[in-house]
């Protein structure tokens, strides 16, 4: 036990012990929770405290899980430990622990050597996992009354003074998946709920509930494996993953044989499909008409559980539902129903019309004076590695360096964008200057959140009105502000980029307005967040970088690398409003 890997300080080992034998107070617990605050070799200490009970568990239960302690963690974090992959391998080194909620994993990035030279033995190491996993699932849960371990912008969190509200803000929990979600947007042409709120972008999800298309058309993907276009005036319920209702309009569905089972249900008849193409329209009064394309459908008069079998349509067959439930035979089966290809191309036009009107306001919005950089991702050689500024100070001081970073798809087709995906990927930049206000606004495809920190754009260094741009593993936004020399004022926003976010195309902005005294942060045009500034501080940017950091000095969160694509960044010396902000996302999302 002379290895200084496993040494403890004296004060420290007699609380974890209590804590490993269920013994420790409350206010053992408190007294715990400020020396890991307070002290990232307190922090070191603790894992590889756990790390050896794991090991000394293993040896002495051969695996079996025998002994955890007994604390209070939420279901589904006991759950995901105890259900942790033996062989995972390690994430990267920098990365936080935690537990992984998102996808039911625990990081096993910081377990010591020893431990990972055990995975040799998967079955008696499982029993190590779940200890050593259950353990660090605590430390989370156990601190979380508290900012995350370590200083978003290199401040230890002893030096840092946080208010009330950035407290409450950074306590909040890392958003889960969206278990909820019955179907996801295949594809939507010009298309626009009665709810703005509600999105319409490829890939967003969809919860049960109702929902009114006012125009357009969208394509909507179930997760059983049936899928639907719904054309607009439509009025319709989503019920389950395999089930809709339709108050009005017309509906296409295609339900492959994966899907079989799928319903539409009308104010008349629900119709079962067997594994067919079939539409469904309701009208006005509640008439309803089913025809079938191909395959076979029931109709029954209620839910199949509750009623009997009305009739059987195949292939080329339809019928028309009276609102007293009449069923009339239709002559000829109607053909003004937009199938899959014709969606797909008027999804393709509408697409190319909105990338034209967004190019005639990227122009307005680029000329403006206040602009210091317009990073537009457009037009460039695929072999160029200078990011040109597009705004009216058009100065080669203003460019960006692109460094690892590949080219790609942006928003449209023929549009770009540079992903970032390497711990490399990099734009370095130097904004030279001091602003008393500043906007940031950027759309991004956000890949993952799998670093505490992700850089949107970050200054080199940490000195006196320099600023770091950049989010939490959360889903927080977070501006942080060096106001004091040994003070950073950090400014989150609560958690509002989720899994469900992940591969779509997000607008973020932040507005540090230093005349008014206040900080607020945008997410597709909505202001999110607002958080007063409690000491006003000339901002400086300097010599900086988009999607990355260097970290200098700083040992831990040393990688802060971006997961995802940015296609347009745009630097503005002024505080813009939230409407202006929202102008801006009107323009430029991708679908409408």
């Amino acid at each position: 036990m002379n290895d200084p890997q496993f040494s403890t300080s004296p004060d420290l080992q007699a609380l974890l012990s209590e804590l490993i034998d269920g013994k420790l107070s409350d206010q053992g617990q408190q007294k715990l929770r400020e020396i890991l605050r307070g002290s990232a070799e307190a922090q070191d200490e603790y894992r590889n405290f756990m790390a050896l009970h794991a090991l000394l568990h293993l040896d002495l239960g051969e695996g079996r899980l025998q002994l955890l302690p007994p604390v209070a963690i939420s279901t589904h974090a006991a759950q995901a430990a105890c259900a942790a992959p033996a062989s995972f391998e390690p994430q990267d080194k920098a990365a936080r622990w935690g537990t992984g909620e998102e996808d039911g994993r625990v990081l096993t990035s910081l377990w010591p050597p020893r431990l990972h030279a055990l995975r040799e033995s998967k079955w008696r190491l499982a029993g190590a996992t779940a200890a050593l996993a259950a353990s660090l699932l605590f430390v989370w849960s156990f601190l979380s009354s508290g900012p995350p371990f370590g200083s978003p912008v290199g401040v230890p969190i002893a030096q840092t003074e946080t208010n009330e509200q950035a407290k409450s803000l950074v306590q909040q929990d890392a958003p889960l998946s969206d278990v909820r979600a019955v179907a996801v947007i295949g594809q939507a042409s010009k298309a626009s709920w009665s709810d703005p709120q509600l999105p319409v972008s490829n890939g967003a999800s969809l919860r049960p509930g109702g929902f009114k298309l006012e125009q357009g058309l969208v394509q909507i993907e179930f997760f059983s494996g049936a899928s639907a276009i719904i054309e607009a005036p439509a009025q319709f319920e989503l019920v389950s993953s395999n089930r809709i209702v339709c108050k009005l309009g017309k509906i296409r569905a295609h339900v492959p044989s994966q899907a079989k089972g799928f319903t539409v249900e009308t104010p008349t008849y629900a119709a079962v499909d067997l594994g067919t193409e079939f539409t469904v329209q309701v009208g006005q009064t509640g008439e309803s008409k089913f025809q079938v394309l191909d395959g076979e459908v029931h109709l029954w008069d209620g839910l199949p559980e509750q009623s009997v079998l009305a009739q059987r349509l195949t292939a080329g067959q339809g019928v028309r539902a009276t609102p007293a439930g009449e069923l009339i035979e239709l002559g000829a089966l109607e053909s003004n129903f937009v199938g899959r290809k014709e969606m797909l191309e008027q999804a393709t036009i509408s697409l190319h019309e909105r990338y034209e009107d967004w190019k005639q306001f990227s122009q307005k919005i680029r000329s403006a004076e206040n602009v210091i950089l317009y990073f537009g991702f457009d037009g460039h050689a695929p072999w160029e590695r200078v990011l040109r500024n597009d705004g009216a100070n058009d100065s080669e001081l203003l460019y960006g360096a692109i460094v690892g970073c590949q080219w790609t798809t942006g928003r449209w087709n023929g549009k770009q964008a540079l992903e970032f995906k390497r711990t490399s990927d990099r734009v370095r930049l130097n904004v030279p200057g001091e602003f008393e206000s500043l906007t940031f606004a950027a759309w991004l495809r956000i890949e993952g959140l799998e670093r505490w920190l992700s850089s949107l754009m970050l200054t080199d260094g940490h000195q006196p009105g320099e600023v770091h741009w950049q989010m939490t593993d959360r889903g927080q936004l977070m501006l942080g502000v060096k106001a004091e020399p040994d003070e950073s004022h950090d400014f989150y926003s609560p958690s509002v980029i989720g899994p469900k976010d992940l591969g779509r195309w997000v607008h973020l902005a932040c507005v540090y307005n230093g005349k008014e005294g206040y900080v607020s942060h945008v997410v597709d045009g909505v202001e999110v967040s607002r958080e007063d500034v409690r000491i006003p501080t000339t901002l400086r940017i300097g010599p900086a970088e988009i999607g990355n950091w260097v970290p200098q000095d700083l040992k831990e969160y040393r990688i802060r690398s971006l997961n995802g694509r940015v296609d347009e960044f745009i630097l503005f010396d002024r505080p813009l409003t939230t409407e202006e902000i929202h102008s801006i996302y009107e323009a430029g999302v991708p679908q409408s």
